[in-house]
Formats: structure tokens, C-alpha cells, sequence
């Protein structure tokens, strides 16, 4: 596979060709696998429960800029860990680069950090703060009062 991106430096600078740090392999201050999978980890664990706080039962009525609300988190994810791991938060989203580029090096960090957050961060969202919805009841408060209510 790898020899079939070789082709694509006839065409791209070979400064653009090489892997730079942070995009599927620790940049910056962050040289080991542990810091990254660690930095994944925080990173998908916050995302996890932002995701869960906005689709939550309570915020049903709030859905004209549930868009906008996970587009930003994930930007400012995205912004805050870009420089030290490359802010992944996704096996998938660090698959393809690193088929592509050929560097395998700490790749372990992008599949443990982020499944371990999605377990640990949902198991923790739905046990603490999840609340039982309000079951709707027959009694006298649901009957209305006249036929145009």
C-alpha cells in the first residue's frame, strides 16, 4: 500500500510528504506512547460526556443548535490537543494516516486512549448524571379543562 502513496511525490513537495508530528504520531513535548494515549484519553472523555450531556432527555427542547454546540466542542478539542497528539478522538481518524504515511510508531495510544474514554466517560454519564425521565401520568393535572386547551 505504501508504494502506491510514494507516487504522490512526482506531484507534492517532499517537505508535505514527510509525517509531521501531532498528525498520527506524538508531537511536540509528548514523544511517548503513554502521554498520548493519555492526552487521547482526556480528550475523548471530555467529548464523550459533552455528547452525552447534549443528547440528554432534559435538553429535548434545545435541539436548534445541538450542531453548533458539538461542532464547537470538537474544534475546541480539536485546538487544544492538536500540538501534542494530534487530538484524534477517533481509532478510525487515526487509521488512514498512518496506513498512509507507513509510521505505526505509539499507535496503540490512538486505539486504547480513545475506546477506554468511550467506556469510562458513558459508563460515568449514565450513572451520575443521568437522571430517570418523568413518567407521564393519567391523573386530574392531565385532563384539560375545557376542549380547547
Amino acid at each position: 500500500m505504501y508504494r502506491y502513496v510514494n507516487k504522490f511525490q512526482g506531484i507534492v513537495p517532499s517537505e508535505y510528504m514527510t509525517s509531521p508530528g501531532g498528525v498520527c504520531s506524538p508531537g511536540g513535548w509528548l514523544q511517548g506512547g503513554f502521554e498520548s494515549m493519555l492526552m487521547e484519553f482526556v480528550l475523548s472523555f471530555i467529548l464523550v460526556l459533552i455528547c452525552g450531556a447534549i443528547w440528554d432527555w432534559k435538553n429535548l427542547d434545545k435541539h436548534d443548535s445541538v450542531t453548533i454546540r458539538l461542532g464547537l466542542a470538537v474544534a475546541v478539542l480539536a485546538m487544544a490537543g492538536g500540538s501534542f497528539s494530534g487530538s484524534n478522538m477517533n481509532p478510525a481518524r487515526s487509521f488512514a494516516p498512518a496506513l498512509l504515511n507507513g509510521n505505526w510508531k505509539n499507535h496503540w495510544a490512538y486505539w486504547v486512549g480513545p475506546l477506554l474514554a468511550g467506556l469510562l466517560g458513558g459508563a460515568l454519564y449514565r450513572f451520575v448524571f443521568t437522571k430517570e425521565q418523568p413518567k407521564k401520568t393519567n391523573g386530574p393535572e392531565s385532563i384539560p379543562l375545557n376542549e380547547k386547551a
